[in-house]
């Protein structure tokens, strides 16, 4: 992705400004209470976008390095947080044995008696 920008922005002659055309003279206002013409902003767009994209296109300096070497180290230190505590009874067998102790409980609630 680097060497691909990197490729792009040195294929890219560098953007030199555009003359601004000539302009008339504004005109002078008519009379204290007439409106100014609102003039229209300069379209920076490429401008601003190069330099937002500048950050991640640029030579990979030492700095960058020692950056990632230290995020490397710190997250040498976390191997304890990820060790996988051992597994317990399967489901399907925990649930069986909880019907089976729900059946015995309901099973000393029923009266034998009534239904003979």
């Amino acid at each position: 992705m680097v060497f691909a920008c990197l490729q792009h922005a040195k294929a890219q002659p560098e953007i030199a400004e555009m003359p601004e055309s000539p302009k008339a003279a504004p005109p002078a206002p008519a009379a204290s209470g007439a409106k100014e013409i609102p003039r229209v902003p300069k379209n920076d767009a490429p401008n601003r976008f190069w330099s937002m994209v500048e950050p991640y296109c640029r030579e990979i300096a030492s700095e960058d390095l020692k950056v990632l070497e230290d995020l490397m180290k710190s997250h040498e230190d976390e191997g304890d947080f990820y060790k996988i505590p051992p597994l317990g009874k399967h489901y399907s067998q925990k649930w069986a044995h909880e019907d089976m102790l729900e059946e015995q409980r309901e099973g000393g609630k029923i009266d034998y008696t009534a239904s003979v």
